[in-house]
Parts: structure tokens; C-alpha cells; sequence
């Protein structure tokens, strides 16, 4: 379509039969591209955005159609199987893009500080990696393999340094604050009364 076609649809004033003809098909298929294809085809060039005023203007809801469509396509498991596709496609072009991946990281750990200090979210987080934890381990293959993993790691020298530096500031921290400090020493404190009503 020239330019000149295409600036004449936008302004031109469509005719009665056309409106009807828009608002008719618009009734019985609210796909606004698909009824701006058949005006243009069967009865005279007309421009989608034309064609969706009108639809508008007739109070014809195109949202919970448009809902509807998405909903049938995405059962079909072709078209459901083609959109993840290119899904993936698109993520792995924009992940190799370091840029872009340092951007989501550093969103990432944004939104993850927030959510930690939320004592509810904290909590439901804490119980739900307890919870896969116990299933993994309880899993005979993957007990195994973490032995054999553990072993390897322990005999590399260099991380058990810094796993041994990485324990070491976290206890620094935790007795920096007093509140586990104060909890630390109740629990001696406890402990050494259990042991003397004991004996």
C-alpha cells in the first residue's frame, strides 16, 4: 500500500455499509486484524487503526477475546512448544549479552534483599529449603553423590581455606550482634544447669 493510499485510509470518513460491516463481523469474530483483512479484501481499502475505532466506538470488548484466543492457542501443544521455543531462543541471545545479564543479576539480588526482609517470606523460605533438603537427602543417589562431592572438596586445599575464612567472618559477624550474643550465653548458661541437676 503506497503512502498516499494509506494516509487517505486514516483520515477518510468510512461509509455506513462499512461500519456495519465492521461492527457485524467485529460481533461474530472480535480479532480486529483479521475484520480490517476481510473489509479490505471483500469491500474497500480500510486501515486497522479505522477499523478498531469503530470496533471501540460499538462497545465490542476485544481484551476478553484476545484472553480467550491466547487461552485456546497455548492448549494446542505445536503452538504452546513453538512460543516456549522461541522463548528460550530470545533468553539465550539476551543471557549472552553481558550487559544485559549483569542488569537481571543485580536485579536478582535487589528484589531477594527485599523479599528477605520480609520475616514472613523469610521464614516460608527457610522451611521450604529444609524441606527439599530432607527430600534429597532422604534420596539414596543423591546422598551418595554429595558424599563423593564433600570428599572431593575437602581434599582440595585451597577451598577449605576459604570455606575456614568464609565460616570465620560469619562468626565474627553473629557475635557482633548482641541479641545472639545474649542468646549464645543463655544456652551456656542452660546447658550448665541441666548438666548440674544431673549429676
Amino acid at each position: 500500500m503506497s503512502r498516499y493510499l494509506k494516509s487517505w485510509n486514516e483520515n477518510a470518513v468510512i461509509t455506513a455499509k462499512m461500519r456495519i460491516a465492521i461492527i457485524s463481523k467485529a460481533t461474530t469474530n472480535p480479532n480486529a486484524k483479521q475484520v480490517c483483512q476481510e473489509i479490505n479484501n471483500e469491500i474497500a481499502p480500510v486501515s486497522y487503526s479505522t477499523v478498531l475505532k469503530v470496533i471501540k466506538a460499538a462497545g465490542i470488548d476485544l481484551t476478553e477475546a484476545a484472553s480467550e484466543r491466547m487461552k485456546r492457542l497455548h492448549a494446542d501443544p505445536e503452538f504452546a512448544a513453538r512460543i516456549a521455543a522461541a522463548a528460550s531462543e530470545r533468553m539465550k541471545r539476551l543471557h549472552a549479552d553481558p550487559e544485559f545479564a549483569a542488569r537481571q543479576a543485580a536485579a536478582a539480588r535487589k528484589s531477594l534483599k527485599r523479599l528477605h526482609t520480609n520475616p514472613e517470606f523469610a521464614a516460608r523460605h527457610a522451611t521450604a529449603v529444609r524441606e527439599r533438603l530432607k527430600l534429597l537427602h532422604a534420596d539414596p543417589e543423591f546422598a551418595a553423590a554429595n558424599r563423593e562431592r564433600m570428599k572431593r572438596m575437602r581434599s582440595d586445599p585451597d577451598l577449605a581455606a576459604r570455606q575456614a575464612a568464609a565460616a570465620s567472618e560469619r562468626m565474627k559477624r553473629l557475635h557482633a550482634d548482641p541479641e545472639f550474643e545474649a542468646r549464645r550465653i543463655a544456652g551456656i548458661r542452660n546447658s550448665k544447669r541441666r548438666r548440674k541437676r544431673g549429676r
